[in-house]
Protein backbone atom coordinates (compact mmCIF):
# COMPACT_ATOMS: atom_id res chain seq x y z
CA UNK A 1 0.00 0.00 0.00
CA UNK A 2 2.77 2.45 0.87
CA UNK A 3 4.43 2.02 -2.52
CA UNK A 4 1.05 2.78 -4.04
CA UNK A 5 0.99 6.04 -2.10
CA UNK A 6 4.29 7.18 -3.60
CA UNK A 7 3.03 6.13 -7.03
CA UNK A 8 -0.13 8.18 -6.50
CA UNK A 9 1.96 11.23 -5.59
CA UNK A 10 4.13 10.69 -8.66
CA UNK A 11 0.99 10.47 -10.78
CA UNK A 12 -0.13 13.84 -9.41
CA UNK A 13 3.31 15.26 -10.18
CA UNK A 14 3.14 14.04 -13.78
CA UNK A 15 -0.34 15.46 -14.14
CA UNK A 16 0.89 18.79 -12.75
CA UNK A 17 3.66 18.81 -15.37
CA UNK A 18 1.18 18.04 -18.15
CA UNK A 19 -1.16 20.81 -17.03
CA UNK A 20 1.78 23.20 -16.79
CA UNK A 21 2.84 22.37 -20.35
CA UNK A 22 -0.69 23.19 -21.49
CA UNK A 23 -0.57 26.50 -19.61
CA UNK A 24 -3.28 25.40 -17.17
CA UNK A 25 -2.16 27.22 -14.02
CA UNK A 26 -5.16 26.31 -11.82
CA UNK A 27 -4.96 22.55 -12.40
CA UNK A 28 -1.17 22.41 -12.17
CA UNK A 29 -1.27 24.44 -8.94
CA UNK A 30 -3.89 22.17 -7.45
CA UNK A 31 -2.04 18.95 -8.28
CA UNK A 32 1.07 20.28 -6.56
CA UNK A 33 -1.03 21.32 -3.58
CA UNK A 34 -2.59 17.87 -3.41
CA UNK A 35 0.84 16.27 -3.19
CA UNK A 36 1.67 18.40 -0.18
CA UNK A 37 -1.76 18.06 1.45
CA UNK A 38 -1.81 14.28 1.15
CA UNK A 39 1.79 14.12 2.37
CA UNK A 40 0.98 16.20 5.46
CA UNK A 41 -1.89 13.84 6.26
CA UNK A 42 0.37 10.82 5.73
CA UNK A 43 3.06 12.30 7.96
CA UNK A 44 0.51 13.15 10.63
CA UNK A 45 -0.59 9.50 10.70
CA UNK A 46 2.97 8.19 10.81
CA UNK A 47 4.05 10.63 13.53
CA UNK A 48 0.87 10.36 15.63
CA UNK A 49 -0.01 14.02 15.08
CA UNK A 50 -3.52 13.67 13.67
CA UNK A 51 -5.55 16.32 15.50
CA UNK A 52 -8.39 15.14 17.74
CA UNK A 53 -10.85 17.18 15.69
CA UNK A 54 -9.88 15.20 12.59
CA UNK A 55 -10.20 11.91 14.45
CA UNK A 56 -13.71 12.86 15.61
CA UNK A 57 -15.06 14.51 12.45
CA UNK A 58 -12.81 12.78 9.89
CA UNK A 59 -12.39 16.13 8.17
CA UNK A 60 -9.32 18.30 7.75
CA UNK A 61 -9.54 22.08 7.52
CA UNK A 62 -6.88 24.37 6.10
CA UNK A 63 -6.12 25.55 9.64
CA UNK A 64 -5.63 22.00 10.91
CA UNK A 65 -3.39 21.18 7.95
CA UNK A 66 -1.35 24.33 8.62
CA UNK A 67 -1.03 23.63 12.34
CA UNK A 68 -0.08 20.01 11.66
CA UNK A 69 2.52 20.99 9.06
CA UNK A 70 4.14 23.35 11.57
CA UNK A 71 4.12 20.65 14.26
CA UNK A 72 5.64 18.15 11.84
CA UNK A 73 8.40 20.59 10.91
CA UNK A 74 9.32 20.86 14.59
CA UNK A 75 8.97 17.19 15.46
CA UNK A 76 10.92 15.99 12.44
CA UNK A 77 13.41 18.87 12.67
CA UNK A 78 12.79 19.66 9.02
CA UNK A 79 12.10 23.35 8.38
CA UNK A 80 11.36 22.71 4.71
CA UNK A 81 8.03 21.11 5.65
CA UNK A 82 6.90 24.53 6.83
CA UNK A 83 8.17 26.24 3.69
CA UNK A 84 6.62 23.62 1.43
CA UNK A 85 3.26 23.94 3.18
CA UNK A 86 3.21 27.73 2.78
CA UNK A 87 4.16 27.56 -0.89
CA UNK A 88 1.59 24.82 -1.57
CA UNK A 89 -1.16 26.77 0.16
CA UNK A 90 -0.20 29.85 -1.84
CA UNK A 91 -0.56 27.82 -5.04
CA UNK A 92 -3.88 26.44 -3.81
CA UNK A 93 -5.40 29.84 -3.09
CA UNK A 94 -3.81 32.10 -5.70
CA UNK A 95 -3.19 29.54 -8.42
CA UNK A 96 -6.27 27.33 -8.16
CA UNK A 97 -9.05 29.27 -6.45
CA UNK A 98 -8.21 32.75 -7.67
CA UNK A 99 -6.37 31.85 -10.92
CA UNK A 100 -4.28 34.92 -10.24
CA UNK A 101 -0.65 33.87 -10.37
CA UNK A 102 1.44 33.69 -13.52
CA UNK A 103 2.65 30.37 -14.87
CA UNK A 104 6.22 31.31 -13.86
CA UNK A 105 5.20 31.19 -10.18
CA UNK A 106 3.99 27.63 -10.62
CA UNK A 107 7.18 26.69 -12.47
CA UNK A 108 9.35 28.24 -9.73
CA UNK A 109 7.50 26.33 -7.03
CA UNK A 110 7.20 23.01 -8.81
CA UNK A 111 10.10 21.73 -6.72
CA UNK A 112 7.89 21.50 -3.62
CA UNK A 113 6.02 18.48 -5.00
CA UNK A 114 9.28 16.81 -5.97
CA UNK A 115 10.85 17.59 -2.59
CA UNK A 116 7.89 16.21 -0.65
CA UNK A 117 7.90 12.94 -2.60
CA UNK A 118 11.67 12.57 -2.13
CA UNK A 119 11.36 13.36 1.59
CA UNK A 120 8.66 10.74 2.14
CA UNK A 121 10.48 8.16 0.07
CA UNK A 122 13.72 8.65 1.95
CA UNK A 123 12.16 8.74 5.41
CA UNK A 124 9.48 6.06 5.12
CA UNK A 125 10.00 3.98 1.99
CA UNK A 126 13.70 3.27 1.69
Amino acid sequence: MQDNFIELLRKYLEEAKEYLQKGDVPQSSEKIYWIVEKSIKFLAEKENLVPEEVKQKEKWSSKLLRDTALELAKKLNEKKIREVWWKAFDLHIWGFHENFIPIEDVQENFWIGEWMIDFLKEKYFS
